[in-house]
């Protein structure tokens, strides 16, 4: 199945105390450690646009408000939340085509999201605006995602700083060092929403 992965970068630095002459100054040991913590997606994320085009602009928002409406009560009929499904963004405006441009009538664009943990509804979903808009609809985007990321990226982040302490460890015991705390750490996280995501830590 999909999995999800979370990357975050911790180049960790220790104090290192030489054991062997009390007089050395101290030493440092550097070292950047990776983990990783695969998760199933649970959210499936829709993204699409409505665009209605004609010669009057009262006509074509009319006209993408019918199709508009009949899109929100057929997914009412899906199994999704009250408030899985909202309007992102809308547009209005003259739209002109040419060279030198000329008017070519007017465009309204109006943007939805279907966020969903019911995968089984989304292909029927997909189907139905497909169906009911035609010519006039955009799948803009598609994301099958991790929707509570913080819990898997605070598990990398611990998975990642065991892991550097074991490798500064080695490293102290083969340098007849004795390991102190930590003088400096650094994070970078990084994070795809697509449909392979990551929790990963360095």
């Amino acid at each position: 199945g999909v999995t999800g992965v979370q990357t975050c970068a911790l180049p960790i630095c220790f104090f290192g105390i030489n054991l062997l002459r009390a007089d050395d100054a101290l030493r440092s040991i550097q070292v950047e450690a990776r983990s990783e913590v695969r998760v199933a997606p649970d959210e499936a994320v829709l993204d699409f646009y409505i665009s209605s085009l004609d010669e009057s602009i009262i006509k074509a928002k009319s006209i993408n408000d019918g199709i508009c409406l009949k899109i929100a009560r057929a997914i009412k009929q899906l199994n999704v939340e009250a408030d899985a499904f909202r309007v992102t963004d809308l547009q209005i405006g003259p739209r002109y085509d040419g060279r030198p441009p000329r008017l070519v009538g007017y465009e309204v664009i109006r943007s939805f999201q279907l966020r969903t943990g019911a995968f089984n509804e989304v292909e029927p979903a997909i189907a139905v605006i497909l169906e009911i808009a035609g010519n006039e609809v955009e799948i803009d985007e598609l994301n099958f995602r991790v929707k509570d990321q913080r819990q898997h990226q605070i598990r990398a982040r611990e998975l990642a700083m065991q892991y550097a302490r074991e490798k500064a460890e080695h490293l102290a015991a083969l340098n007849e060092m004795k390991l102190g705390q930590p003088i400096s750490i650094s994070e970078s996280i990084e994070y795809s929403d697509g449909s392979n995501e990551n929790f990963s830590g360095f």
